[in-house]
């Protein structure tokens, strides 16, 4: 670690801890971003099986991550060494939301393909605005192979962004988890306020029935017997009486309250995939919209 010299901390959590470096050793001098993990690796070995070491190092060069340059292991500690994005302040455009979609969509539908890998986390805090306002996805550390056998965590992604069969403790859910918080983060973009602002997981459920609705034994069975494994029971909330998502985001287009509502479906099957999304109408070409203040819920380090 001695070619970097430290600048500040940017980032902590659970995780570690998130730096700002300059790389001592390259030809320009270049600004890094250092992220200490705090799980302890013994082996070079178990370093490079960490999910978060092999998601960085297959989609390295895929433009909408977050590239990964080195990876260190230190005295059991593993370092990962990757592109640091700075933002700036500054009005953004409501066609700028088609464009941050897109982008984000199509990093998905490249981390979805077979032998890939589902985020899991997912939400404003790990997408990353760049200078010229293109978005970078960051924080991989909860992300899962998508052919992976191993059961799935039930505590993944914070619990506004949570995919209903995750709040409902089921073991087997799949990317279509990611695609429900896209949903919610796109509604997000435009309200400047969460859509589905849960105190807890049973809270959560009751904001999700307010908004689209409750689900039924005909609209999503895996789901109505996953409440009855965990003895929950959905309010009585018909479509029809739910707030919609028109009223709770009417700055929204038509076409983006479509694709909103098809990603935060209750059945994850229903949910459209990364690559179906982009094929939405949503993203045909539109006329510039006027200038919106700028959200604070997508972070730039």
């Amino acid at each position: 670690m001695g070619r970097y010299t430290m600048i500040k901390i940017v980032g902590e959590g659970s995780f570690g801890r998130v730096w700002k470096a300059l790389d001592n050793q390259s030809a320009t001098s270049d600004i890094v971003a250092i992220k200490q993990i705090k799980k302890s690796c013994s082996s070079w070995e178990d370093c490079l099986e960490l999910p978060e070491v092999k998601t960085l190092n297959q989609f390295k060069n895929t433009p909408n991550i977050v590239r990964l340059r080195n990876v260190i292991k230190e005295h059991d500690v593993l370092y990962l060494i990757t592109q640091i994005i700075e933002g700036q302040d500054r009005p953004f455009f409501r066609a700028e939301i088609r464009g941050w979609s897109r982008q984000i969509l199509q990093a998905l539908t490249q981390m979805h393909r077979p032998g890939g890998y589902f985020h899991r986390d997912l939400k404003p805090d790990n997408l990353l605005v760049t200078k010229d306002g293109n978005i970078k996805i960051a924080d991989f550390d909860q992300a899962q192979e998508i052919e992976s056998q191993s059961p799935c965590s039930d505590y993944v992604t914070m619990r506004w962004y949570r995919a209903p069969e995750v709040l409902l403790k089921s073991f087997s859910y799949n990317s279509a988890v990611d695609m429900w918080a896209m949903g919610a983060i796109m509604a997000e973009l435009y309200s400047f306020r969460p859509l589905f602002p849960g105190s807890n997981p049973e809270d959560q459920l009751y904001r999700i029935c307010s908004v689209i609705g409750s689900p039924t034994l005909e609209s999503w069975p895996e789901g109505v017997q996953l409440a009855n494994a965990c003895n929950i029971k959905f309010p009585r909330v018909p479509v029809v009486h739910a707030y919609g998502l028109s009223k709770m985001i009417p700055s929204a287009s038509c076409e983006a309250i479509d694709l909103i509502k098809s990603l935060c479906s209750w059945d994850p099957k229903k949910r459209p995939t990364a690559m179906e999304a982009l094929q939405h109408p949503f993203f045909a070409p539109k006329k510039q919209a006027a200038a919106l203040p700028r959200p604070q819920i997508v972070s730039a380090l």
